[in-house]
């Protein structure tokens, strides 16, 4: 059960996903229950030349040593080269994926469009177009299907499953300040099976 892995100290932990998979609430929720701090959101490659001076795992070691960061969280874009030395190095890996990939891209559309991401907004958004949508969520399936290719399968939880234990304000939760997000509803209503991550 997630409380009890909560429960247990742990050391070097990595939270990693794709946007608006409550990655951010998780990290926080795991900084109150195990009183530490996370690096947030490093961006490898910008550290390529140390790491190829020393290499990954000895940039790593520098690095948690020099701070008192119980663990990293990356929001991965399929752009990181050093994403799967990241998972390797540390201890325990929770990667947060979404079940629902429509609800997924809309929540990031609204975020994208009024740059409020971690609280409710009610701001009005321009609509998003099918094409947008359909791509942004097969993007989204290649990367996590990449990304659960290099983790454990026990470590993967779904946000569905622990946005109810999760700190933090829930947000954007009926998308309906999308210009068109009625026609957006009735898309999703036909195509269901397009829009629902399974692993």
């Amino acid at each position: 059960m997630l409380l009890g892995v909560l429960e247990t100290p742990l050391s070097k932990i990595l939270v990693v996903s794709t946007e608006r998979c409550g990655s951010t609430n998780f990290m926080k929720t795991l900084e109150l229950t195990q009183n530490g701090k996370f690096w947030e959101h490093p961006i490898f490659n910008d550290f390529k030349s140390q790491i190829d001076n020393i290499g990954f795992k000895e940039f790593m070691d520098k690095s948690y040593q020099l701070s008192d960061f119980m663990g990293t969280k990356i929001v991965y874009k399929n752009n990181d080269m050093f994403i799967k030395e990241v998972i390797d190095y540390h201890d325990k890996v929770f990667l947060l994926v979404r079940n629902n990939l429509f609800e997924q891209v809309l929540s990031l559309h609204i975020a994208n469009e009024t740059n409020v991401y971690h609280k409710h907004t009610d701001q009005p958004v321009r609509k998003l177009n099918l094409y947008d949508l359909q791509k942004r969520v097969i993007a989204n399936r290649k990367i996590n299907d990449r990304l659960l290719n290099m983790v454990d399968k026990n470590s993967i939880l779904t946000y569905e499953n622990i946005k109810h234990i999760l700190v933090g304000e829930k947000v954007n939760t009926q998308y309906t300040q999308i210009e068109n997000i009625n026609e957006l509803n009735k898309h999703y209503k036909l195509n269901k099976e397009f829009y629902t991550y399974d692993y």
